[in-house]
Order: structure tokens, then C-alpha cells, then sequence
């Protein structure tokens, strides 16, 4: 048999049989000698003398009520045991193994629970006060209730973890994986979570007070913090994808969006003022979408004149891109044109009728002469050019005709375009004839809503209403 089989073989024996041996391990540590037996102070205290240097397993072990404050338990296994209302103030739990355990209304006051496992422990209502969690596992665990607050859960897992109605102003959740994790009604008042992840969190009538959200991640996640209690909104400058937090309730997250854009408002940040503001609409252009009917024919509108164009004000610049960039693409027909011209459709050259036509003698033209209008083609450029020169200037004059065509529409003595006309040597201007002259008037009027665009966006707030 090649190596490659035998390869083959171990790897197919691992996925098979290795997740039935993991987790036959970790029955046989839930199934300690203890196990199902209720011990009593006087037993347990005998036990952990008898135990003071060997890891103790007390799996499966029935510890409700216990006095185990101020030990040593690093390390000990605690798997599914009943520690409910217990004191455990003050003890060294780092490296323990308290998965699946019962801890409810336990006091862990000051405790150090690092590295520990508690992966679905029952932790509701308890009293973690000044506790330390560091790069504790606390995966789906049960944290209802539970007293945080300055507990230390930096670069705790907490990932689908239940923390509602939980204390945890100041505490200190750097770096926290707070993936799926219900937190709603939770009191963050003062708390750090500079580089957690809240992906798909629930802040549901959470107390954001003081709260630094530096560089948090909050995609999915549904935003709907209690009002009148602004996170840091110097830190608040650095989350991550807040465009795409999960409208839970339209009304309940428009308020609060709503009460942090006018914050910034005063402090005169506009541009995460506009950001704010293209999140709700954004955000009510999908709702929209989603209710059908004329909903979703004001949706399309919006999505096509508003978010394509500036992102609902949130860039104000971009309307200016589009236009430039409208000059370029736009000069694509012209530049086509002047190479098939015909008498249905072209680029005609218009000479004005008293123009200058003798320089030496300042004379001008008094009546019309026959070449009064002219159609543009490859023959309008001198034979004596070559074929690149030639093919040069017939592109800057298709891209001279679009930036014509761009600012030909103008309100009283302010029209670029006539400004543009007075940079030419020669008296004449450039009209469209046949479908030139339709491209070129939606071109007009396309710029035309572009500038408008970009003048409301840059200077007022036309869609804080």
C-alpha cells in the first residue's frame, strides 16, 4: 500500500473517532468517584487536605452551599458540579475545569479564574466582582444577572454567552470575543472594549455610559442601547462596520443612531454626522425594499439618486467623481461620431456671425458667409498630420465637446459652460445634431443633478429631516 493510502486511512480513523474520544475524555473527568455524592464542609475539608498537592477531581460532585474561600484550586476539575451558593471569594481557580458546572448565585468575589474553563457553566446571578477572567473560556455559558462589575475578561471567549441584565460598568473586556452574546439590558457603563468582537451581539437596551468602543467590530449586531446614555464618542470614531448593525426594531434603532448623530452634531464632526446619517436611511431604503408594493419603487429611486451617488450624503465628493469621471465615459459616442458623421447625426461647428475674420486689420464678418455651420469628421483635421496627431486631436475635441456637454446647463450669468467657450482662439461653438444632441442633453442634465448633488451634500444636511 503507498504512502499516500495509509495517509488516506489516518486521516479518515482522526475525523471518525477522534471527536468520540474527546469527548469520552471529558465524561470520564465529569465522572469522578464523587460523583452524585453530596460533601459536606467537614468532608470536603478533609478531602482537599488529603489532595493539597495532586490535582483534585471532584466531577460530577455536589458542593451547594460550601465555604471555599481564600484556597488554592488551580487546576482542579469541577466538571458538572453543583457549586451553587457557595463562597468562593478570594480562591485561585485559574486552570480549573468548570464546564457544565452549576454556579449560580455563587460569590467569586475577587477570585482568579484565568485560563479557566466554564464552557455552559451557570454563572446567573453571581457575584464576580473585581474577579479575574483573562483568556477564560465562557463559551454559551449562563451569565444572567451576574455582578462584573471591574472584572477582567480581556481576551475572554465569550462567544454566545447569556450576560442580560448583567453588571459590567468598568469592567475591563479588551480584546473579548462577544460573538452572538446576549446583552441586552446589561449596565456597560464605564466599560473598555477596545478590540472586541459584538459580531451579531444583542445591545438591546444596554447602558452604554462612558463605554469605549475602540475599533469594536459590530457587524450584525443589534444596536438599541438605552437612551441618554452616549458610549465615548471619541472612541465610538473607530468602529468597524456600523453601516451593518441588524435594525432589530426601525424605531428603536433610529432613535438611538438618531441621538448619537446629533451628539456629533455639536461637537461639529460632520463627517461621522453624515456617516450616521447614510446608516438610517440606508438601512430604511432596505426595509422598504423589503415591504414591496410603491415601498419598493422608492427603494430603486433611493438606491439609484441617493446611495449610488453620495451614500446618502455620507460622501459628499463622490457626486464630483461621478461627473469627471461622466466627461471621460461620455467622450466614448462623441468620439465615435466624429469618425461616422453624417448628415442625421454628428458634431456641427457653429461660427458666431460677427466674428473677427481679418486679424491684421481688426475686421469683422457682417453677414452670414456659407460656411456659417460645419459637420466635424476625420477630414475636418489636416491631411498634412499624421495618423496619431490626427487621432489625438479628434479625441480632445470629443473630450472638449463632453465638458461642454457637461456644463451646458447654467442659471443666469453663472454657466461654466460659456466660461469653458471663452477659452477657445476661434469664435465658434459645438451643438449636437441627431442622437448626439439626445446623449448630450442627458449628459447636461445628469451633471447638472450631480452639481446640485454635491453642493447640498457639502454644505447643508439634505437628508437629516
Amino acid at each position: 500500500m503507498t504512502i499516500s493510502a495509509w495517509r488516506k486511512k489516518l486521516m479518515l480513523f482522526f475525523i471518525l473517532f477522534c471527536p468520540v474520544s474527546l469527548s469520552l475524555a471529558q465524561e470520564s473527568l465529569c465522572n469522578s468517584e464523587y460523583k452524585g455524592q453530596v460533601l459536606d464542609q467537614a468532608r470536603l475539608s478533609s478531602i482537599l487536605a488529603s489532595h493539597a498537592r495532586l490535582p483534585l477531581n471532584l466531577g460530577g460532585a455536589t458542593l451547594s452551599h460550601a465555604n471555599l474561600k481564600n484556597l488554592q484550586l488551580n487546576s482542579i476539575n469541577l466538571c458538572r458540579t453543583d457549586i451553587s451558593f457557595s463562597e468562593l471569594q478570594n480562591s485561585n481557580l485559574s486552570y480549573a475545569n468548570l464546564g457544565h458546572a452549576f454556579l449560580q448565585a455563587s460569590n467569586l468575589s475577587n477570585g482568579n479564574l484565568e485560563h479557566a474553563d466554564l464552557e455552559q457553566a451557570n454563572l446567573s446571578n453571581s457575584q464576580l466582582h473585581n474577579a479575574s477572567l483573562k483568556y477564560a473560556n465562557l463559551k454559551n455559558a449562563n451569565l444572567g444577572g451576574a455582578d462584573l462589575e471591574g472584572a477582567d475578561l480581556s481576551v475572554a471567549n465569550l462567544e454566545g454567552a447569556n450576560l442580560t441584565n448583567a453588571k459590567l460598568n468598568g469592567a475591563d473586556l479588551r480584546f473579548a470575543n462577544l460573538k452572538n452574546t446576549d446583552l441586552s439590558n446589561a449596565n456597560l457603563q464605564d466599560a473598555n472594549l477596545e478590540g472586541a468582537f459584538l459580531i451579531s451581539a444583542n445591545l438591546d437596551q444596554a447602558i452604554l455610559k462612558n463605554t469605549n468602543l475602540m475599533d469594536v467590530d459590530l457587524k450584525d449586531a443589534i444596536y438599541q442601547p438605552k437612551l441618554n446614555n452616549l458610549p465615548d464618542l471619541i472612541s465610538f470614531l473607530s468602529v468597524k462596520n456600523l453601516r451593518y448593525i441588524y435594525f432589530q426594531n426601525v424605531n428603536n434603532s433610529r432613535a438611538a443612531l438618531t441621538e448619537l448623530r446629533n451628539a456629533y452634531m455639536i461637537l461639529g464632526m460632520r463627517a461621522m454626522e453624515h456617516y450616521i446619517t447614510s446608516t438610517i436611511k440606508y438601512h430604511e431604503m432596505i426595509s422598504d425594499w423589503e415591504r414591496g408594493g410603491w415601498h419598493s419603487l422608492e427603494s430603486a429611486l433611493g438606491y439609484v439618486f441617493f446611495y449610488v451617488t453620495c451614500d446618502y450624503g455620507a460622501d459628499p465628493i463622490r457626486p464630483i467623481k461621478i461627473l469627471l469621471m461622466s466627461i471621460l465615459f461620455f467622450s466614448i459616442p462623441y468620439r465615435v461620431a466624429l469618425s461616422k458623421a453624417s448628415k442625421h447625426a454628428g458634431i456641427m461647428s457653429i461660427w458666431a456671425p460677427r466674428r473677427f475674420y481679418h486679424w491684421n486689420k481688426i475686421k469683422r464678418v457682417e453677414s452670414l458667409p456659407f460656411f456659417f455651420s460645419k459637420l466635424l469628421n476625420n477630414r475636418f483635421i489636416g491631411r498634412e498630420q499624421c495618423g496619431f496627431e490626427k487621432q489625438c486631436r479628434l479625441l480632445s475635441l470629443a473630450i472638449f465637446f463632453s465638458l461642454l456637454s457637461t456644463f451646458s446647463i447654467g442659471w443666469k450669468e453663472i454657466n461654466v459652460g460659456n466660461w469653458i467657450s471663452h477659452l477657445q482662439a476661434r469664435e465658434y461653438t459645438l451643438k449636437g445634431k441627431g442622437w448626439v444632441r439626445a446623449v448630450a442633453g442627458f449628459q447636461s442634465l445628469l451633471c447638472a443633478y450631480l452639481i446640485v448633488l454635491w453642493i447640498l451634500c457639502y454644505f447643508g444636511r439634505p437628508f437629516e429631516w
